[in-house]
């Protein structure tokens, strides 16, 4: 739907860096050239990924930003449209991440919030903090057992 330009500012700022970097091109399976260190799929279930990564770079998709949080891994939101600078000034609120403006995504600038974010405890620290209080409401089962109580009191 847009320019990967967060994949581009990725794949150069990141390449050749001592971490391992996974890029998801999406369907149309495009992206910048690769390095040793950095890998392009078009796509890779975060479920698996998730518990794997020390710091999750997104544009702060609602679905995304909740799946990672539910991880408690750390993010840098680069919120490109719709609903997503709301999404990210939630993830800024909580100290689960940073937020960084499309406009100032540039490698330097990405590499810099990279090193940041996984040089600040506290982030880590207010990720697994939010993992808690999304386990504790029990996910998308509990809240699919309170519609079935809830429709079971009122039928229709």
């Amino acid at each position: 739907m847009q320019q990967p330009f967060v994949l581009r500012a990725a794949a150069q700022g990141l390449a050749n860096l001592p971490m391992q970097v996974i890029l998801t091109t999406g369907a149309s399976g495009r992206g910048p050239k690769s390095n040793p260190n950095l890998h392009l799929v078009r796509w890779v279930s975060h479920t698996e990924l998730l518990p794997q990564l020390d710091l999750m770079i997104t544009t702060g998709g609602l679905a995304t930003v909740q799946t990672t949080l539910r991880a408690g891994v750390p993010m840098i939101v680069v919120p490109t449209e719709w609903d997503k600078p709301d999404i990210a000034r939630s993830v800024v609120e909580t100290g689960a991440g940073v937020r960084l403006a499309p406009k100032d995504c540039t490698p330097e600038r990405l590499r810099e919030m990279v090193q940041h974010v996984l040089a600040t405890p506290s982030i880590k620290q207010n990720s697994q903090r939010m993992a808690g209080v999304f386990a504790q409401y029990g996910g998308p089962l509990a809240a699919a057992k309170l519609l079935e109580e809830l429709a079971a009191q009122h039928p229709a």
